[in-house]
């Protein structure tokens, strides 16, 4: 398995169009990539900045600088590397310059997925849509809207937005370790959101809900985790309003399924998002969800969350209102569900790989 005619390996490209990093999208890929079997794969990747230490790597940093010259050095190496699947992941048709130096570069699949539904760039995207649909001969998409979103009309295949069960369902004595490490009283609430910080994700619209939330019902404490651009920003904020006895940054963090065991709620209020990682990590781990009405309701697999407009006093009141719950069940629930309709990383990453054999494959167009 995995070797193709010949019997040479399977050559795989992951083209990452955004920062390695904490980040959705590198989440994904490297989630994925670690529940693979990679053997007779021989598996390279990109990216504007260093990769994983496990994968080979390339850095293109001149990406969103010098675009002509980024996309020739990526049709050289595809080209030098042999890589028969090229798999680019990123959330606009501005991929057209990974997707043409795919082509340039030989690639027999050239694999777009899109992992959001917005993009920074409109116009851009508007004008390299036609070159980036000529260039590309798969489509695969987070979610539903996310397809829809980069794809239009257009035929494509989702793949799950999955997650590990084993590190993620619940366990009473790591939320208690998690808890106590955290600070946090046995009879108060903590409520969560794990987001890049940046705008999109609204952080400083939770912090307006949470202060009124605070006022309701002081037994509940906020804990923002992740790293980003708003760090400074929402640093000032929890000090202006007064909430540094109750509002926590902790930067980025690699003890993530255990901070959701500690938590009672998570909250994101983001302004759009494609097929959130961290939604699906929650339900495993039997954790109520509150969730900007902007986020679509495919994330919802287990009844577990409750998706709220972007106005304060909803959120408030779902915040003060915050209690503990039956985790245990609500775990062994959500296992089950998520596991029922595609979202256990394990299968899911078998299943893609044979994706990848059979667009290598001889017979393949």
């Amino acid at each position: 398995m995995g070797a193709n005619e010949g019997g040479r390996p399977l050559r795989l490209l992951i083209v990452n169009a955004t920062e390695t990093g904490y980040n959705g999208q590198t989440m994904f890929i490297l989630k994925y990539l670690r529940n693979m079997d990679l053997t007779g794969m021989a598996v390279g990747y990109t990216a504007v900045n260093d990769p994983p230490e496990e994968i080979r790597g390339y850095v293109f940093p001149q990406r969103n600088r010098r675009p002509v010259s980024y996309a020739l050095g990526l049709a050289r190496l595809i080209r030098r590397e042999k890589y028969a699947v090229a798999h680019i992941h990123g959330n606009s048709a501005t991929l057209a310059v990974e997707t043409t130096a795919a082509w340039l570069g030989g690639a027999k699949a050239r694999i777009a997925h899109s992992h959001n539904t917005y993009c920074m760039h409109p116009r851009f995207n508007r004008l390299l849509n036609p070159l980036f649909q000529l260039t590309i001969t798969d489509r695969m998409a987070c979610g539903i809207e996310a397809g829809r979103w980069m794809f239009g009309k257009r035929p494509f295949e989702v793949i799950p937005i999955a997650a590990d069960p084993v590190r993620y369902r619940f366990d009473a004595e790591r939320r208690e370790a998690a808890r106590a490490s955290m600070g946090i009283g046995d009879d108060e609430l903590l409520i969560g959101v794990v987001a890049l910080l940046s705008p999109f994700k609204n952080h400083a619209f939770l912090l307006k809900a949470f202060a009124l939330a605070r006022r309701r019902n002081p037994k509940v404490k906020l804990a923002i985790i992740g790293e980003g651009p708003l760090r400074g920003e929402l640093e000032q904020s929890i000090l202006r309003m007064d909430l540094a006895d109750a509002a926590f940054l902790t930067g980025n963090v690699d003890d993530v399924p255990d901070r959701l065991q500690a938590m009672d709620l998570m909250a994101l209020p983001s302004l759009y998002e494609g097929f959130p990682n961290v939604l699906i990590e929650a339900q495993i781990a039997g954790l109520p969800v509150l969730v900007s009405d902007r986020v679509t309701r495919d994330c919802d697999i287990t009844g577990l969350l409750t998706y709220l407009p972007l106005e304060p006093k909803p959120w408030a009141e779902a915040m003060a209102g915050a209690t503990f719950t039956d985790r245990p069940a609500q775990s062994a629930l959500g296992c089950r569900r998520l596991a029922e309709r595609g979202y256990d990383v394990r299968v899911e990453a078998a299943k893609l790989r044979a994706r990848y054999e059979a667009l290598a494959s001889p017979g393949r167009r």
